[in-house]
């Protein structure tokens, strides 16, 4: 422990691979560890970790060759290159820490995780908790913003593709055998946040954005708790006319995980006003 960890990945269309690296410092700045991991295509925007693993998300990501002229000479924009790949399962893949072999965990069907909630090791499984869509319309559109027009219309691409929601997974850490993935709540939550001084840890609660809206459920506009023990939710809901930005969860250094503060800016569109609650 008392590590900053850093990544980076790195795509090659021509190659069809995606290349992660993860660096270690101390808490003198200095570089302890890098290891690098080389896999088939996927995008990456978030990983967890424990004591022995960084936990990836896979994603799978299919590239089109042929629109690389067009982006070169920018008639197109980036993501003309690549698009989710339906046909692939998505996975949890664990790198090592420790010099130890890659394991890769199948999901069974194609997944899109962007966020990675707590994971930890218990009895020789992973435990892990993500923020899962089923499925992923085009990324030129992701979250209703179309970067060709530039228009921005959330409410019909949010009721297009689900939303994602919070998913337990336990597999066996050796081998990589899926043993559980339960659908914890049917709330569409993201951008998680948890004990800061946790990560690798057991946890018991989880914070996050969330959409209750009566139709679609993006942009954010409320915000909730889960609590990874008994299984129940809190939600703490705005009006349709405001959005909550990511939270951040400050515990109480003298309670039990889950009791503390969680700060997010709430922007009331209507009153044309942004609040740090």
């Amino acid at each position: 422990r008392n590590r900053l960890i850093a990544a980076a990945a790195a795509f090659d269309a021509f190659g069809d691979t995606t290349t992660t690296t993860f660096w270690e410092f101390d808490e003198h700045g200095n570089e302890v560890k890098k290891v690098e991991d080389i896999d088939r295509s996927f995008v990456v925007h978030d990983y967890a970790i424990t004591d022995e693993h960084y936990v990836l998300p896979i994603s799978p990501i299919a590239f089109d060759l042929d629109n690389i002229p067009d982006f070169a000479l920018g008639r197109a924009p980036a993501t003309d290159l690549f698009a989710f790949d339906a046909t692939q399962h998505g996975a949890l893949k664990l790198v090592s820490r420790t010099g130890g072999a890659t394991i890769k965990v199948d999901l069974g069907a194609f997944a899109c995780v962007f966020h990675m909630g707590p994971c930890w090791l218990e009895d020789g499984k992973l435990i892990a908790h993500v923020l899962l869509f089923e499925r992923y319309g085009s990324l030129g559109n992701a979250m209703g913003f179309d970067v060709r027009s530039q228009a921005f219309d959330p409410i019909p691409w949010s009721r297009s593709n689900g939303g994602p929601t919070l998913r337990r997974i336990v597999a066996d850490a050796a081998t990589g055998e899926l043993l559980e993935m339960t659908r914890l709540s049917d709330l569409k939550l993201d951008m998680p946040t948890f004990h800061p001084l946790r990560d690798g840890l057991p946890n018991r609660a989880v914070f996050g954005t969330a959409g209750v809206r009566p139709d679609g459920w993006f942009p954010f506009n409320a915000l909730a708790k889960y609590d990874l023990i008994a299984n129940k939710e809190e939600v703490w809901q705005t009006n349709d006319d405001s959005v909550v930005s990511e939270p951040y969860y400050v515990p109480r250094s003298d309670a039990d995980d889950g009791e503390g503060w969680v700060l997010s800016l709430v922007t009331d569109t209507a009153r044309d006003a942004t609040e740090l609650l």
